[in-house]
């Protein structure tokens, strides 16, 4: 099934990039969000792909209408489909946009698609079949998370701005997320945070090589 979806993102991009080089014509949602003629032409060629593909299982599209969230609360598997996800950036015309398009079942996702029409970047994944990234007319190319290495733990010093009463906790927490000898100190709570009531707390973690 996961070539069919890629197939279906394709020619959602497809109908993208149709209205790309023209002016966009912009409508606003009630959520203040825009919306674009390339909004809803992804939108339609998705959901009657889909329908057509898999006639029992519903679909939820971003831009879908009428669906209540009783109706959506029944659905343990349905489609989640994002069919123009950036259209601030489509407007602005950076290529920044992607084609969404996963399979949920159970509320997890196990099939999944996501596709930059304007760059040919696409990534798509499949429950026992793994990851792959593809470039352009490339192969897809296998792709996976980085192995665990204690040796090479790579973790940037995160901050937070939290609330005064919980800035102790914090500490503690970060203390038993990482190893003693990894971990170089957390900041006493600094009053540098722009939140009102709140403060700045900054942990510090060794950074591989």
């Amino acid at each position: 099934m996961i070539n069919d979806i890629r197939r279906i993102a394709a020619e959602a991009g497809d109908a993208i990039m149709k209205t790309y080089d023209g002016p966009a014509q912009v409508e606003t949602k009630e959520d203040d969000s825009p919306l674009t003629q390339a909004d809803r032409a992804a939108h339609n060629c998705i959901v009657a792909a889909l329908t057509e593909l898999t006639p029992d299982i519903p679909v939820l599209s971003e831009e879908s209408e009428g669906i209540s969230t009783e109706e959506r609360m029944s659905w343990n598997r349905f489609w989640l489909v994002d069919p123009l996800d950036g259209t601030k950036e489509f407007i602005k015309k950076t290529g920044q946009f992607t084609v969404n398009i996963a399979l949920i079942e159970n509320g997890e996702s196990t099939l999944g698609v996501v596709l930059a029409p304007a760059s040919g970047l696409e990534y798509f994944a499949s429950r026992d079949n793994g990851a792959f990234k593809r470039l352009g007319q490339a192969e897809p190319e296998k792709i996976h998370v980085s192995e665990i290495d204690k040796d090479k733990l790579r973790i940037v010093a995160p901050g937070a701005s939290i609330p005064r009463n919980k800035a102790q906790n914090h500490r503690k927490h970060i203390h038993r997320c990482f190893p003693k000898e990894l971990c170089l100190g957390v900041s006493k709570p600094s009053r540098a945070s722009a939140i009102p009531d709140q403060v700045g707390v900054l942990s510090f973690v060794k950074l591989s090589p």
